[in-house]
Formats: structure tokens, C-alpha cells, sequence
């Protein structure tokens, strides 16, 4: 029997490192509709605490190509 892969709840992650980075995050731009997808292995990368760094704090880090938060 094949599993299908199921779509985690926005709260059941906290912390990059949380279901073993096993997921990925999809942010769209408010303004301009623009979407991308990132893995946490490339957030990781680019945060100040790497894998233990929390979500909410990198979210409020982003910004769009369009300039906007």
C-alpha cells in the first residue's frame, strides 16, 4: 500500500529543525501574488542560528522582489 504525502497544519512547526526539515515552505507575496518554495536546508543556511532558529522570526525577516514585506 502506497502512502500518499500529507500536508503538515501551519502549527505543527516551530522550529526549522522540527519533522526533520522533512517539508517545504511555500511564501506568497501579499502585494504581488509572487510565490516561491524553500526548504528549510536553504533557510538554514542563510539564518542566524541555523537549524534551531524559530519560524516566526524568520518570516518576519522576509521580504519580496518587489520590495515589500
Amino acid at each position: 500500500m502506497a502512502t500518499l504525502p500529507t500536508m503538515l497544519p501551519w502549527n505543527s512547526i516551530e522550529r526549522l529543525r522540527d519533522h526533520f526539515g522533512d517539508y517545504v515552505v511555500v511564501v506568497t507575496c501579499r502585494s504581488c501574488r509572487h510565490s516561491r518554495e524553500m526548504t528549510p536546508a536553504f533557510l538554514a543556511r542563510h539564518c542566524r542560528s541555523g537549524w534551531d532558529e524559530p519560524i516566526a522570526n524568520i518570516i518576519a525577516r522576509f521580504r519580496c522582489r518587489c520590495g515589500r514585506r
